[in-house]
C-alpha cells in the first residue's frame, strides 16, 4: 500500500486551484464557447496545443462566461502521485460546494502505510459525487503534459472516466496530444477535441 504520510506533512497549495487572471480587454470566442458547451453532453473535453496558443485563456474565459460550477486544478510533477492528485481534487470539490464533505479525504489522511489504495478512495469519491452533487461540475486539469508519465495517474483517470457520474465533466488541457489514449472514448462518442487549428482566429 502507498505511504500517505506526506499528505499530512505537506500542506496543499491553494493557488493550484485558482484559474488564471483574465485581461479586461479579452476577446471572447463564441465559436469555441459553443464547441465547449456541446462537449458538456459527453464525458471528456481535450484542448491540446503548444504553449502560447491560448488554451488556458480559452477555458478560463469560457468558465467565466458560462457561470458553471468548476474546479480548476493546475497540475505539476508532484501531482503524479495519485494520492496527492485525489487530495487536491477532493479539496477543490469541497471548496466549490460548501455542503459537500467527502469521507474519501479522511481515507487519504488517515491511511498511513496500511491505508487504502487510490482505487478505494476514488470509488468512495465517485459514489459521494453521484449522491451528493446537485448540479453539473466541470473539472479542469490544466497542464496535463506535466503528469503524463505517471502510470498510476493514467490508471486513476481511466477509471474516473469509465465510471464518471453524470454530474461531472472532465476537461484536460495539454501541450501534447500523443500522451492521451482516447481511442475508447472516441469510439463511444464521449470526447470533444480542440487543437491548435481550432484555437486560431478566423
Amino acid at each position: 500500500m502507498p505511504n500517505t504520510d506526506h499528505l499530512e506533512r505537506s500542506p496543499l497549495l491553494h493557488t493550484k486551484l485558482i484559474p488564471p487572471r483574465l485581461s479586461p480587454a479579452l476577446l471572447e470566442r463564441p465559436r469555441l464557447f459553443q464547441q465547449l458547451h456541446r462537449g458538456l453532453e459527453r464525458k471528456l473535453t481535450v484542448v491540446s496545443a503548444a504553449a502560447g496558443c491560448g488554451k488556458s485563456v480559452l477555458l478560463a474565459s469560457y468558465l467565466k462566461a458560462s457561470d458553471l460550477p468548476f474546479v480548476w486544478y493546475n497540475l505539476d510533477p508532484s501531482d503524479r502521485d495519485p494520492m496527492v492528485f485525489l487530495s487536491y481534487l477532493i479539496r477543490g470539490i469541497e471548496g466549490r460546494f460548501k455542503g459537500f464533505r467527502s469521507r474519501a479525504l479522511g481515507l487519504l489522511q488517515g491511511g498511513g502505510e496500511r491505508g487504502p489504495g487510490w482505487e478505494r478512495v476514488l470509488a468512495t469519491l465517485i459514489n459521494e459525487i453521484l449522491d451528493g452533487l446537485p448540479e453539473l461540475l466541470l473539472i479542469v486539469l490544466e497542464d496535463y503534459h506535466g503528469v503524463e508519465e505517471s502510470e498510476g495517474l493514467k490508471g486513476l483517470l481511466d477509471d474516473l472516466l469509465r465510471y464518471l457520474p453524470p454530474t461531472l465533466h472532465l476537461c484536460l488541457s495539454s501541450r501534447r496530444k500523443r500522451s492521451l489514449n482516447l481511442s475508447r472514448l472516441r469510439s463511444q462518442g464521449e470526447v470533444v477535441e480542440l487543437n491548435a487549428g481550432d484555437l486560431s482566429f478566423n
